[in-house]
């Protein structure tokens, strides 16, 4: 019996010893060591909250699921610096370290970017034009096709446009578009191109590369003038589809405006200044030979450049100044004058026809709008009145090719502004074969112009048919669009943007 209770006296004291000695060693995880992370999870582009995102820490502890508000709590995580981390599927894994403090709650909010999961398979195909296409010309819509498993997000596309032969290359980023507008490529030169889709700056997809030529040069035989960023009027030069352009005067840096050409003849004429005065001056195609050709300004009281025309079969040309009316070689020499405006009268626009060689002059009185229309001989004799005595001003006219029709405008408002300002102008074509009244083409176009701006600067085209001209405001400073007409069928059509004074050679 005494040797029984030795053994249970020494079972109980072992017991106490393990029990203090538990006691006195020191709890790896204590309480208060401990600190709390809460937050909301969103979508990096939307700012909407996720559900079902799982959030968890490095080191580890608690990992918790978002709910329907995109919320999440982590208790037990272990003071000190931790990485969370973030995951949802079709989304980029979130990792950031933040700092957990002991009994304290840290606020940890998400935003999550979608990966490129989302987008599915992506696959570009159906080049416009076809691969190897030919005569393309240089100024295009270039565009592609896409098919995509799971169009869930957006992407966007980079083209790549390289020169055959040369190392000249055009990239064209942040495209949105399966379709881009490519201009000022080269004549009769290959092209290759593709296309990347792009989602979150990683290219998911790229196209079999393809190829063009673009067609040999077009006859440039459309002319008009813009205004540069540096407030000077240039010349352009178009084709008769006004699909491509080049800057005439790109080298010469003065304004010029009102181009005039004449059939193949390699001379532009135009109005520029010297010495603060407006001159007929001449450009070569090729934007080189510039010269002044007029030794008096192309001037009168109402009426600043765009007094000038060929003449003789490009071989001179014709140009006012005040009451005269000059002919002159088109190098410059041989200025001689060729008739005489009427009495209290200055010329102001000057047309020759080459068919029938007549001339027509405008005229105007002591008020701008007292405008009158003559015709002549080839030498400038036998001056006959053709259109006057009419309300509102008369302005810009111009034969048809075949010396039938002559082209011009007329202020129809009513109003009669000593300042010369146009109110309402039209355009009105001139039967020259017979005595029949005017026609109004631009009340005639289904394509009216609306109250407020004018028709202006008509010319036609060498097809007896088509006329271009200029609709502008009647207030302001735009130069206003160039539009197509035609005089059997009507209607308008916008050919060419922020331009003036167009003018179709024949």
């Amino acid at each position: 019996m005494r040797t029984k209770n030795k053994i249970l006296s020494a079972i109980l004291l072992l017991s106490f010893a393990v029990a203090v000695a538990i006691s006195c060693e020191k709890d790896p995880f204590p309480v208060s060591e401990y600190g709390r992370i809460t937050g909301i999870v969103t979508d990096g582009k939307t700012q909407t909250p996720l559900k079902g995102v799982t959030v968890s820490t490095n080191p580890g502890s608690s990992t918790a699921v978002t709910n329907d508000n995109g919320e999440y709590t982590l208790s037990n995580v272990k003071i000190g610096t931790v990485t969370v981390n973030a995951e949802k599927a079709n989304y980029t894994t979130y990792s950031a370290q933040i700092e957990i403090r002991k009994n304290v709650t840290t606020t940890a909010n998400i935003s999550m970017q979608q990966s490129a999961k989302t987008i599915g398979a992506v696959t570009l195909t159906g080049s416009i034009p076809d691969s190897n296409a030919v005569d393309i010309k240089p100024k295009i819509t270039i565009s592609w096709k896409v098919k995509r498993e799971e169009p869930l997000d957006a992407i966007s596309y980079k083209v790549t446009l390289k020169e055959i032969g040369s190392n000249i290359e055009k990239v064209f980023n942040n495209i949105s578009d399966t379709a881009l507008v490519v201009q000022g490529l080269k004549f009769s030169t290959k092209y290759a191109w593709k296309v990347a889709a792009v989602y979150n700056n990683a290219v998911v997809d790229t196209s079999t590369t393809w190829t063009f030529k673009t067609m040999t040069r077009p006859n440039m035989s459309v002319f008009f003038s813009r205004s540069s960023s540096n407030g000077l009027y240039q010349i352009i030069a178009t084709d008769p589809d006004m699909s491509y352009e080049e800057v005439v005067t790109e080298k010469y840096e003065k304004t010029a405006f009102a181009p005039v050409a004449y059939k193949n003849q390699n001379l532009i004429l135009f109005t520029s200044y010297h010495e603060n005065l407006p001159y007929v001056f001449g450009i070569f195609r090729d934007g080189t030979g510039v010269m002044k050709i007029s030794p008096f300004p192309n001037m009168s009281a109402y009426s600043v450049g765009n007094g000038y025309s060929f003449y003789n079969h490009g071989n001179s040309i014709l140009y006012t100044y005040m009451d005269r009316l000059y002919a002159i070689n088109t190098d410059g020499t041989n200025n001689r004058q060729i008739a005489t405006a009427p009495t209290n009268r200055q010329f102001t626009n000057v047309d020759w026809c080459p068919e029938t060689g007549k001339i027509v002059v405008r005229t105007v009185g002591p008020m701008p709008y007292e405008s009158e229309f003559y015709t002549m001989d080839n030498d400038g004799s036998n001056m006959q009145l053709l259109i006057g005595g009419v309300t509102g001003m008369l302005e810009s006219p111009s034969f048809s090719p075949n010396g039938k029709y002559l082209v011009y405008s007329q202020d129809v408002s009513g109003v009669i502004d000593i300042s010369g300002q146009k109110i309402q102008s039209h355009i009105f074509l001139k039967n020259l074969t017979d005595d029949s009244a005017p026609v109004d083409l631009t009340s005639n176009g289904e394509g009216n112009t609306s109250n407020g701006t004018n028709d202006l600067y008509p010319r036609f085209a060498p097809d007896n048919r088509q006329i271009i001209f200029v609709n502008r405001p009647n207030l302001g400073t735009a130069i206003g669009d160039i539009y197509k007409t035609d005089i059997y069928n009507g209607g308008r059509t916008s050919v060419v943007t922020n331009g003036t004074f167009p003018f179709w050679s024949f």
